[in-house]
């Protein structure tokens, strides 16, 4: 949506919906991506591949919306543990998501995840270590809505089963801008 100038009232003047929307609703929606979580407790997977939901870290969506969001996510992994990634969302939905990270290494890598089956295919995070700090990984999604509503929802897991903890931590986040 494009920024709209907003008018100028006038006194007595009777305010509709087709009046408030582009100047007010809109406008908002213009102005970029809001927060619309943010993880408020570290969550813990060791010794398990079966992705779980990241808790706190959920898009709400209404039938045939269309989102652009950002997931992202701070989190620690083991060398040998890994961490995967995938995304749950609306049945008749879709997600095309992008996510860069820094290994160990180090050197960037990017991976694209996409798909019209919820959950999508998962896709692995290197992990760092024990003690070596944590990562950032942003994932960038835009999410096309089809007939239901519900929720677009970041999983994770180990890739490889192990006894290193794989962390995603608080403060993790998704902001998010409605497009359509």
């Amino acid at each position: 949506m494009a920024w709209t100038n907003p008018r100028t009232w006038t006194d007595g003047e009777l305010i509709t919906k087709a009046i408030m929307d582009p100047h007010i609703r809109d406008n908002f929606l213009a102005v970029g991506e809001h927060l619309i979580a943010r993880k408020t407790a570290d969550q813990t997977v060791t010794s398990s591949t079966v992705l779980v939901d990241c808790t706190s870290m959920v898009l709400p969506v209404l039938a045939n919306e269309v989102w652009q969001a950002t997931f992202n996510v701070l989190y620690t992994a083991g060398t040998t543990e890994d961490m995967k990634v995938a995304f749950t969302f609306p049945t008749a939905g879709r997600v095309d998501a992008s996510i860069m990270w820094m290994s160990a290494t180090p050197a960037a890598n990017v991976l694209d995840m996409f798909g019209t089956t919820s959950p999508t295919t998962s896709t692995t995070l290197f992990g760092n270590g024990v003690g070596s700090g944590r990562y950032l990984a942003p994932i960038r999604v835009i999410y096309v809505g089809g007939a239901n509503a519900g929720n677009v929802t970041l999983q994770f897991a180990q890739n490889t089963s192990g006894g290193t903890a794989t962390t995603v931590f608080t403060n993790s986040t998704v902001w998010a801008v409605k497009l359509a």
